[in-house]
Order: C-alpha cells, then structure tokens, then sequence
C-alpha cells in the first residue's frame, strides 16, 4: 500500500499564481496576434475584394444585356 502513496509538494500560493498569470497571459498574445493577423489580412485584401466583384458584376450585367435585349 505504501506505492500507492503519492508524495506532497508545498508551493508558495504566489509561484501558483505567477504560473496562472503567465500562462494566461501568454494565450492572450497569441489571440491578439491571431486576430491582427486576420485584421491586416481582411483589410489588405478588401480593396482588391471590391475590385474584384465590381468588375464580375459589371461582366454579367453586359453579359445579360448583349445576350438576352437582341
């Protein structure tokens, strides 16, 4: 019975405490960096977006004209 026995280590409630606020703290880097990562992206990117659909949407609206008012 004496293997079954799991041995006590006393920790100061501060190292507990510093280790809680460094692991939170580090998650909440990486989510910031994410979401500016996505941020730069999206914006980045948007001006092309509208571009993009302004021109496909010009296409279809000559396409339709040319095929469809004869």
């Amino acid at each position: 019975m004496d293997y079954l026995q799991i041995p006590q280590k006393a920790v100061s409630l501060q190292c507990v405490f510093h280790s809680i606020r460094f692991k939170v703290n580090k998650g909440w880097s990486k989510a910031l960096l994410l979401f500016l990562c996505l941020y730069l992206r999206l914006h980045l990117f948007l001006p092309f977006k509208n571009l993009l659909l302004n021109d496909y949407s010009s296409s279809i609206q000559s396409y339709h004209n040319n095929n469809y008012n004869e």
